[in-house]
């Protein structure tokens, strides 16, 4: 289930599958052996519930129903092109289980991001404050003047990821 057999070098993966039982006491939902390449925005019904990010957070708690739309959206944060890890595979590289129950049958939905925008998507949506979780938005802008060096200011954001002309100039996590 890795980006390259989706003929997919960079950007997003989203994984789907449905919650097989009902979960009625926290259970630890995780990749085991640093499976998650590289980070895993992790939504219950649409609700973001946390990350799982490679090297850092391999595991989350949570509960559910049987037949709750269980959502991992992967993202390829760039390779490692040397040494030990040449072969950086993306995606999701070993199971995800849910209390060491294997979780199957997933829709997978490669999201070629670059193409999209440049098809004018995300259509303009109305803003909710307090929204967390992945969100996709585009936007134009015009520098007064001479066009010098410039900067985007987006306060309270925790990780952006900017494009110029579907050229991607800037990756930032706070």
């Amino acid at each position: 289930m890795v980006f390259i057999l989706f003929f997919q070098a960079h950007g997003f993966i989203l994984y789907r599958t449905l919650l097989p039982h009902d979960i009625l006491v926290p259970a630890l939902l995780s990749v085991p052996n640093n499976g998650v390449h590289d980070l895993a925005y992790v939504l219950l019904n649409g609700q973001y519930k946390g990350t799982l990010e490679r090297d850092k957070v391999s595991g989350l708690e949570m509960i559910g129903w049987a037949g709750d739309v269980l959502d991992l959206l992967v993202e390829n944060m760039g390779h490692i092109n040397f040494g030990a890890n040449v072969s950086d595979f993306k995606g999701l590289i070993h199971n995800v289980t849910l209390d060491s129950f294997t979780l199957s049958d997933w829709f997978i939905y490669p999201l070629d991001i670059d193409a999209a925008v440049a098809h004018a998507w995300p259509p303009a949506v109305p803003t909710r404050r307090g929204t967390t979780g992945p969100a996709f938005y585009t936007g134009t802008f015009t520098t007064p003047g001479i066009n010098w060096d410039t900067y985007v200011k987006l306060p309270g954001w925790t990780k952006v990821l900017q494009s110029l002309a579907r050229l991607r100039i800037m990756s930032f996590c706070h």
